[in-house]
């Protein structure tokens, strides 16, 4: 078997996505160590979109008008 751990094996990825989607419905539809897991990670997605905008770490960067 591979050294992958099983928490990021596709066998629990059904799983987690029914956990997901039940949380985005009803936060306290789930225990509250999922509630925190999808805060943190959706703090983390967020964080690292914010972070790799264009010209917002670098001052040195011009900006480009949208």
């Amino acid at each position: 078997m591979a050294d992958t751990p099983i928490t990021t094996s596709a066998f629990n990825d059904g799983y987690i996505a029914e956990q997901f989607e039940a949380f985005r419905a009803d936060p306290t539809s789930v225990d509250e160590s999922w509630r925190q897991f999808f805060r943190l990670a959706s703090q983390f997605a967020l964080g690292a979109a914010v972070a790799t905008t264009p010209g917002d770490g670098d001052p040195e960067l011009p900006r480009i008008a949208a």
